[in-house]
């Protein structure tokens, strides 16, 4: 089987061709849609215009066909009329026959476009002023997402704000009741919804690979504009040298700080952890190993439902490399890119078979061990390496050391003393917990009443009462 270089990842070599341009694409570019390999959503669109094309014109080849077995002796004999010059006017209808069938052929393409143009114009019913906006536009609000930072979250001016992950974009924000908010490119309506108490959210989008210029907008019942918001932006597949980067922290200059939580081998604390999230609406992100999937499935479930953010923590937490022995991380022997890349596909894929969605596109080492050449091999999956926010000693580390259960211990730490520390680190470091990331579990070995989830809720409240927005990983800002 041929091979050759990747069209995004030139060192990359693989077999693998994009179902309609033929381009070699590799496991990080590929897209499966319509049941083949594409390489971008712009191969796809391609491909089912070609079937649309096509089974448009079967009908009409299938009735042409007939009428040409009628034609072509016809045609035949009155070119030898010509040649005999014994009918001029035999001459003419062969003329004027040829050139009504040349002007059909012609013209079948053009008529499959102005049907697929059609269907998509009435998509826009209830839309119909959708045109006008253009004349009476607020300035242009530009923000562009540049492909090596494409897991970044865009903070834009209400009434809308905008998330990229991957080659995604969700719009959510503030308009009344009984308008119809709409994101549009051009004259393409992308997304449509209705917003309820006062919010909205629109459904996904997949952006084409380089610039879009979109445009949220609402309208009211009598098609009077209410809010318009025009985005510009830029964006390409992450790339495995991008996602090989550690994150332990987002921007300091963003009052944002994500909660995460990990799950290994126990779930003694998820219940009451799920609970207090749900009674205070928040969502957070949340690391399984395959183990915790396989034995938990009713809880897995339940963070989907929730609305959390799932991302992979390896099949059973294994060590990676030699950092309790000699407190460096070098690669241990029997950790390998196939090893790595089986312990992230099996949890990625027995997550799938219980929740019916797939995994986030991050993952969090066993233990905090990992190295470049760990990262880049998550990374050759497309996971990007999820860390946590570290100091040179606990007081200035938000790892919560919540799992140590020996009271003996000097790494041990009552949770009224976890609570203390972490909204102390807000007022003491010259920027707080600005773009932290925390570090918590769903379960330990510890005595009841000294869980950490016993002063969560204080926790969550200290922090918004000190304006900090509690935000998933895939929203932290860098």
């Amino acid at each position: 089987m041929t091979t050759g270089p990747c069209k995004n990842h030139p060192e990359i070599t693989v077999r693998r061709r994009c179902y309609t341009c033929a381009q070699f694409i590799c496991t990080q570019c590929k897209l499966l849609l319509s049941r083949h390999y594409f390489c971008s959503e712009r191969c796809h669109k391609r491909f089912l215009l070609r079937e649309r094309l096509n089974a448009f014109f079967r009908p009409v080849g299938e009735t042409l066909q007939p009428l040409w077995q009628f034609i072509l002796p016809w045609v035949i004999e009155k070119a030898g009329a010509r040649k005999r010059r014994d009918s001029i006017k035999a001459l003419k209808r062969h003329d004027l026959m040829i050139s009504f069938i040349a002007i059909l052929l012609l013209a079948s393409p053009l008529i499959g476009i102005a049907l697929l143009w059609r269907q998509n114009r009435q998509l826009q019913s209830r839309l119909e002023r959708i045109e006008r906006l253009g004349k009476t536009a607020a300035p242009a609000n530009h923000t562009t997402v540049p492909a090596e930072t494409i897991h970044a979250f865009l903070k834009l001016d209400k009434p809308a704000k905008a998330m990229v992950t991957g080659s995604q974009i969700t719009i959510e924000g503030e308009a009344p009741d009984g308008q119809i908010v709409s994101l549009v490119e051009g004259d393409w309506v992308l997304a449509v919804t209705l917003p309820k108490a006062g919010r909205f959210a629109l459904p996904p989008v997949t952006l084409k690979p380089g610039s879009s210029q979109l445009m949220v907008q609402a309208l009211d019942r009598e098609g009077k504009i209410v809010a318009l918001q025009r985005l510009a932006i830029s964006s390409g597949r992450p790339t495995a040298n991008y996602l090989a980067r550690d994150l332990s922290r987002g921007s300091i200059d963003h009052k944002q700080v994500s909660l995460t939580f990990d799950g290994g081998s126990t779930d003694n604390a998820a219940v009451q952890i799920l609970d207090i999230l749900k009674e205070n609406r928040l969502q957070v992100t949340i690391f399984l190993t395959g183990g915790f999937v396989q034995k938990f499935p009713d809880i897995t479930r339940r963070l989907v439902q929730e609305g959390h953010e799932v991302g992979n923590h390896t099949w059973n937490h294994p060590h990676l490399t030699s950092f309790a022995g000699n407190k460096r991380n070098e690669t241990l022997p029997n950790v390998t890119r196939e090893f790595l890349q089986d312990q992230l596909d099996r949890t990625a894929r027995l997550f799938e078979q219980v929740t019916g969605v797939k995994m986030a596109p991050f993952w969090r080492a066993p233990y905090g061990e990992h190295n470049a050449e760990i990262r880049q091999w998550a990374a050759e999956l497309g996971y990007r390496h999820v860390g946590w926010t570290k100091g040179r000693s606990w007081q200035e580390s938000l790892d919560t050391m919540d799992w140590v259960a020996d009271t003996t211990s000097g790494a041990y730490h009552t949770a009224e003393e976890i609570l203390a520390h972490l909204l102390a680190m807000t007022e003491n470091e010259a920027n707080g917990v600005n773009g932290g990331i925390i570090l918590t579990h769903l379960g330990s070995h510890r005595q009841d009443g000294d869980h950490f989830y016993t002063v969560l809720p204080r926790l969550i409240a200290g922090l918004r009462e000190k304006n900090y927005a509690l935000v998933k990983v895939s929203e932290l800002a860098e």
